[in-house]
């Protein structure tokens, strides 16, 4: 990094206090951040006031970071799910390569605080960011994490967009406090289909919605209660890919009961809604139970069109909190088994991490391996040092 680009905490800042963007030009950008969603980078672009290839240059010459060219690489796609399609999406940035305990990752922007961080949340490996073109990006997501959407028979659609049932996500399992007993009941009121019949489950990353998601589906299996467990982003990416079917994907899913994840990074492609409020559409007319998880309550989810905001609009909205120091201590425990702590270590965790408890899982995993052949003492200094990892 430059003398000059160290003066400054942003990029937005650097360009627009070196001149690079008039302070105009600057507020449009983020006038339109604010409205459709994106990246500040991404918003530039859109408007015309940057070039992709402009951007690249200024944070090769100035911060010091490596440019990618991605439509010269070959990606390694088991290195691309670390990173969710959620963040992936949210962030333009994707895992290209991995190695031991080293994911190399091509974003917009490296310098990007909040995506280095979303990203250091979802995996236990050091990130090494570089910079790539942003269509480039755009075209590896859709490219990638849809790579497998258009295989189907000849005579049948097979419905690739499916999450896989985890066994040991369950409702049973679940860790109750008061930041989720209410969330609970409304999603074992949605199983029994009494009195909830079209359920958003909406809380910050890593409180749970997942989770109880999963545990819905375990439910309405044992009930053999004729289900698909969808992820969003992926099901319209599927859709608007394979036009021609999309039909048959509708007639897939008819009279099941849906169960849709990361409803929120749908995206704002015209047909990737249309789609979603057809399907909606059909399983409300049907009277058939719909289930959704949001990181955005879904009055906050800019790129909803209004046919598509007007058909959640009824749904029963199960909030769920930030989980008590607790419930942290109780899931850690849960997850360490035998490998009890002392309580002072415990403690130390609870108070020092996030809601997000996907970093409860992490500690728990580098803490097992660390006592497993039993020659590491688990120390206050110790557990210092791993959650140094997570500020």
């Amino acid at each position: 990094m430059t003398k000059t680009a160290a003066k400054y905490s942003t990029l937005g800042e650097f360009l627009l206090e070196e001149g690079y963007l008039k302070r105009s030009d600057y507020e449009k950008a983020l006038k339109r951040q604010w409205e459709k969603g994106g990246t500040l980078e991404e918003n530039l672009v859109d408007l015309g006031l940057l070039s992709e290839d402009d951007l690249i240059k200024l944070l090769v010459k100035y911060f010091g970071v490596h440019y990618l060219d991605l439509s010269r690489l070959e990606i390694d796609p088991e290195a691309v799910y670390h990173i969710p399609l959620r963040v992936a999406l949210t962030f333009k940035a994707i895992a290209v390569r991995k190695s031991k305990n080293s994911l190399a990752v091509a974003m917009a922007n490296p310098l990007d605080a909040m995506a280095l961080s979303e990203i250091k949340k979802v995996t236990d490996l050091r990130i090494y960011p570089f910079v790539s073109r942003i269509s480039d990006i755009e075209k590896a997501i859709s490219s990638i994490y849809s790579k497998n959407l258009d295989k189907r028979a000849r005579e049948d659609f097979v419905i690739s967009p499916r999450i896989p049932r985890d066994e040991g996500m369950n409702l049973d399992g679940f860790i109750e406090d008061d930041s989720n007993s209410l969330a609970l009941s409304m999603a074992k009121s949605f199983i029994e289909g009494k009195d909830v019949k079209y359920l958003a489950i909406v809380g910050e990353p890593g409180t749970g919605k997942t989770h109880i998601l999963q545990g819905i589906a375990g439910a309405l299996e044992e009930n053999n209660e004729p289900f698909e467990y969808l992820s969003v982003p992926i099901l319209t990416l599927t859709a608007e890919g394979q036009r021609s079917n999309a039909l048959a994907l509708l007639e897939a899913l008819e009279g099941k009961t849906l169960l849709l994840d990361d409803f929120d990074a749908i995206g704002e492609s015209r047909a990737s809604q249309s789609f979603l409020s057809l399907l909606l559409d059909r399983a409300l007319r049907d009277g058939r139970k719909v289930a959704l998880a949001t990181s955005k309550p879904l009055k906050n989810i800019e790129s909803l069109d209004p046919s598509l905001r007007a058909r959640v609009s009824g749904f029963v909205v199960a909030q769920l909190g930030s989980p008590s120091a607790e419930l942290k201590k109780k899931l850690l425990e849960k997850l360490l088994g035998k490998n009890k702590l002392a309580e002072d270590i415990e403690n130390l965790i609870a108070r020092n991490t996030s809601s997000n408890l996907r970093e409860i899982f992490a500690i728990a995993q580098q803490l097992k391996a660390l006592s497993r052949n039993g020659e590491v003492e688990i120390t206050l200094g110790l557990v210092e040092q791993i959650l140094s990892n997570f500020r």
